[in-house]
């Protein structure tokens, strides 16, 4: 039963961060690992081997890539 409730808090709390993101950042329930992200520090040379998973959370949207600051930009503004 503690399984549930601890289920249950999980969902509304996704839910709750759904509408929070930084900037222009976007909520999504299934993104690539944080590792796996396109920066401006490797949006040449991307990470070539993720896990293939799926994770909750903010992110950039796809074509932008995040800067050191936190926001996300275009390639071409790193």
């Amino acid at each position: 039963m503690r399984s549930l409730y601890v289920f249950v808090f999980f969902c509304l709390f996704a839910a709750a961060l759904g509408g929070n993101c930084p900037g222009n950042e976007v909520y999504s329930d299934c993104q690539v690992p944080v590792s796996c992200r396109l920066t401006c520090e490797n949006y040449k040379n991307p990470p070539t081997i993720c896990p293939a998973v799926c994770v909750s959370g903010c992110a950039c949207p796809s074509g932008l890539v995040q800067k050191a600051a936190g926001n996300c930009v275009p390639s071409n503004q790193c």
